[in-house]
């Protein structure tokens, strides 16, 4: 059964990671200072979080691509469906918030 994005987004709320969610989606987690854009980027790399479906522009100006740019890897629709199924499945362990 493959995990939609609606029921990420539960997920994510019941283990804390809708706030990061949130930054990521309206882009705000690459103009915030460092230490956001580092949890954010290790949040999409373990498959907690994944980018919005449009583009933003970091700090600096750098294109952050969306997750459909991307065809696989950290950051896709795919890669936190792996993440939140092996949750799931009791993979991996999380504290709930």
């Amino acid at each position: 059964m493959e995990i939609t994005v609606k029921q990420i987004q539960e997920l994510q709320k019941s283990y804390g990671f809708d706030e990061m969610q949130k930054l990521i989606d309206n882009g705000m987690a690459w103009k915030l200072e460092g230490f956001v854009g580092r949890q954010a980027m290790s949040a999409l790399e373990s498959g907690a979080c994944m980018l919005p479906e449009e583009q933003h522009q970091d700090y600096y100006g750098n294109i952050v691509p969306s997750r459909n740019d991307l065809k696989e890897g950290k950051g896709t629709l795919v890669n936190s469906q792996e993440f939140w199924g092996k949750v799931l499945e009791g993979e991996i362990i999380l504290d709930e918030d």
